[in-house]
C-alpha cells in the first residue's frame, strides 16, 4: 500500500468540498481522481458486458438506466452534500456534473433489486455479475476484546478498490454544523462509507440487495456522512436511518465506544431495521446479507455463490472472535489479521 494522505477540513460544506478540490489541484493526481469516480460504473458495466447480441443489449441498457437513476438519485441529494460534491469538483478543475457519480453503487444495487422485483432473471443476473462485493465487519467489546474497548474492524472489497490502496487517504472535517467527523477513502473522493467521529461513534456500510428499492431517497455516502456529523448515540444514529427515505439496501456496521456496544442497521427502500447482538454476547459481525427476519424474504441473490459466500464470512468471522474469547479476547492485531 502507498503511504497515506491526511487531510484537514473545516467550514460549511460547500467550503469544504472547495477546500478539498484545491487541494487536488495543486496535488496532481487527477486521473486517478476521475477513475475513482467514474471507473466503477465503467468497470461493472466492462463486467456485464458480454460479446454476443444479448450481452450488447444488456451493456446498453444498463448505461441508460443507470445515467437515468444516477441523475434522479443526484437531484434528490440533501444540498449542502449536493452543493459540497460539485464545490469540489468545479475546485479540482473538474466539471460540475461529475457529481452525479456519487450515486453509481446505490444505482447500481437498485437496479439488481429493481430486476429481481420485476422478474427479469438474465438482466438480474448480468447485472448482479457487476456488483460483486464482499466488504465484512467484525465489532468486539467487553470480554471479546483484549482490554475491554470497543474495536471496529471492517475490510473493503468491490471492483474499484484497487484506487483505493493508491492513494489512500484518511480526512479530518470540522463542520460549521454539527460535530467534528472524519472518514477513511481514497485521494479525492467525497466523504465515503467509512466514518467515525469525535463522539467515539464509527459506521461502515455493507452492500446489500433486495426488492424494495427506491430513486429518491439518500444515497449511502450522504447517509453515513448524516450519521457521522451528527449522531452521538447508537440511538442518534437510528433515528437518522428513519428520519427520510433511503435510497437502497446496506447494512450499516455502528459501533461506540462511549456505549461499549454496537448494532447493524438494514435498511432498504421501505425503512430502517436494527440487528443487535445476542444476549450476552460481546460482538457482531456484518457482511453482504441482511440477518433481520423482516427482510430475509425479499432478498436478491445476483448470483448463486453469492448467499454462500457472504454466509459463511459472517459464520466464519463468529467463529474466530468466539474462539479468541478464552485467551483474552481480540487485539488489534488479531482483527487485522482476521480481515486480511
Amino acid at each position: 500500500m502507498s503511504e497515506y494522505h491526511v487531510i484537514h477540513l473545516r467550514g460549511s460544506q460547500s467550503d469544504m468540498g472547495t477546500q478539498y478540490g484545491r487541494l487536488m489541484a495543486e496535488m496532481g493526481p487527477l486521473h486517478d481522481l476521475h477513475d475513482a469516480l467514474t471507473s466503477l460504473g465503467h468497470r461493472m458495466l466492462r463486467d456485464a458486458n458480454h460479446r454476443t447480441l444479448s450481452g450488447r443489449l444488456t451493456d446498453a441498457a444498463l448505461k441508460g438506466l443507470t445515467r437515468l437513476a444516477t441523475g434522479r438519485l443526484h437531484r434528490h441529494r440533501p444540498q449542502a452534500y449536493r452543493e459540497r460534491s460539485m464545490a469540489f469538483m468545479e475546485a479540482a478543475g473538474m466539471a460540475r456534473s461529475e457529481a452525479t457519480h456519487v450515486a453509481l453503487m446505490d444505482a447500481f444495487q437498485n437496479i439488481v433489486g429493481w430486476a429481481g422485483r420485476t422478474g427479469l432473471g438474465p438482466f438480474a443476473k448480468r447485472a448482479g455479475r457487476a456488483t460483486v462485493a464482499a466488504c465484512s465487519t467484525a465489532m468486539v467489546w467487553d470480554d471479546a476484546s483484549s482490554d475491554g474497548r470497543l474495536r471496529h474492524a471492517r475490510n473493503l472489497d468491490y471492483p474499484a478498490i484497487g484506487l483505493w490502496d493508491r492513494h489512500p487517504t484518511v480526512v479530518f472535517c470540522e463542520p460549521d454544523d454539527g460535530l467534528r467527523y472524519g472518514y477513511v477513502s481514497t485521494l479525492g473522493v467525497i466523504p465515503g462509507v467509512t466514518g467515525f467521529n469525535e463522539a467515539g461513534l464509527s459506521v461502515a456500510a455493507h452492500t446489500r440487495f433486495h426488492r424494495d428499492v427506491r430513486f429518491n431517497g439518500r444515497c449511502i455516502v450522504d447517509l453515513c456522512h448524516d450519521l457521522v456529523r451528527r449522531a452521538e448515540t447508537l440511538e442518534d444514529a437510528v433515528a437518522i436511518c428513519r428520519e427520510h427515505p433511503i435510497a437502497s439496501t446496506w447494512g450499516l456496521a455502528i459501533g461506540s465506544t462511549q456505549e461499549r456496544r454496537a448494532a447493524v442497521i438494514e435498511t432498504t427502500g421501505n425503512g430502517a431495521w436494527v440487528v443487535h447482538p445476542k444476549t450476552q454476547e460481546h460482538s457482531l459481525v456484518c457482511t453482504n446479507r441482511n440477518r433481520h427476519p423482516d427482510l430475509q424474504a425479499g432478498q436478491v441473490a445476483p448470483m448463486p455463490a453469492w448467499a454462500e459466500h457472504a454466509d459463511s464470512r459472517t459464520q466464519h468471522l463468529e467463529q474466530r472472535v468466539a474462539s479468541a474469547k478464552p485467551t483474552g479476547g481480540m487485539s488489534a492485531h488479531d482483527l487485522m489479521d482476521l480481515l486480511g
